[in-house]
């Protein structure tokens, strides 16, 4: 994945996280609905506002996303398995329309001002000895056709 100096180029180490459906309780005979990854949110933004540059304006136009998730390595194989697995695509659960929910909620009010800014996505999930999530996010350039 390459990502010019001008756009924003992101890492959140640790196991990527897919999105949960929000979750509802009764209290005081009434029906709330609250988000119980609110806690994994805010880390994942903590462990990224170092990376942001200082100055940076939020996306206020249409985006690209371009992310890798790098999903842990199962540690019951052999050294021999690992070795032959790493950057191998992942097709285990989560799924990769999940992973991409938490990275989109999570950026959303923070690196651009919603998540419909964002018209295409590059993505990719692959086997690694580094869990983590590399994400850019760049502005979407229309090309024109030359006919």
């Amino acid at each position: 994945m390459s990502c010019s100096d001008q756009n924003l180029f992101l890492c959140i180490d640790g196991i990527p996280t897919p999105l949960k459906r929000h979750r509802s309780c009764i209290l005081n005979n009434r029906v709330h609905s609250y988000d119980s990854q609110k806690e994994a949110k805010k880390t994942a933004l903590k462990c990224v506002q170092k990376q942001i540059p200082d100055g940076f304006q939020m996306f206020n136009e249409p985006l690209e996303m371009l992310i890798e998730f790098h999903m842990p390595i199962p540690q019951s194989l052999s050294q021999k398995k690992k070795l032959q697995l790493h950057q191998v695509p992942h097709d285990k659960k989560p799924d990769l329309s999940n992973l991409i929910k938490f990275v989109e909620d999570t950026f959303n009010g923070y690196i651009y001002k919603d998540d419909s800014q964002i018209v295409n996505i590059y993505a990719s999930k692959l086997y690694s000895d580094e869990p983590k999530t590399i994400v850019c996010f760049r502005p979407y350039i229309v090309e024109k056709k030359v006919i």
